[in-house]
């Protein structure tokens, strides 16, 4: 084999490569930076992986200040998550000491669906909020 004949076939090889890499994600131009501020709300685990063909893989792939969040198992922009969930905590009785940070929350979007993360008994818990909503 000659040596212009390794270069080409060397070139084809790369070339086949890049189409397969290319191929596995599609490319979305990235506008502004990758990591946006602010927090996607937290969802239930998907039994199998979010899709990553939707219209985001990264925040940069979203318009201006929105996220890309995981909803219902696919990547898509939405709108940032303060991290703060509706409703209130119940009232408890004041603690002699501060509540452990080591508990099973320290901020609400730590715990799933509705429940907050609240002080109970003098330790951070996942509760559901005082309206009663549970759904």
């Amino acid at each position: 084999m000659s040596p212009s004949s390794s270069v080409l076939l060397l070139l084809g090889l790369c070339c086949v490569v890049t189409i397969a890499i290319d191929k596995s994600e599609p490319y979305r131009p990235c506008h502004g930076p990758k990591v946006r501020p602010g927090l996607c709300m937290r969802e239930p685990t998907c039994i199998i992986p979010p899709k990553k063909d939707g219209v985001c893989t990264k925040d940069c792939h979203c318009p201006e200040e929105k996220k890309c969040c995981v909803n219902n198992c696919e990547y898509k922009c939405m709108d940032p998550w303060d991290g703060v969930k509706p409703g209130e905590c119940e009232d408890n009785p004041p603690c002699l000491k501060p509540p452990k940070e080591d508990g099973a929350c320290t901020k609400d979007y730590h715990c799933s669906g509705r429940k907050k993360c609240c002080i109970t008994d003098c330790d951070y818990a996942c509760v559901f909020p005082r309206d009663g909503a549970r759904t």
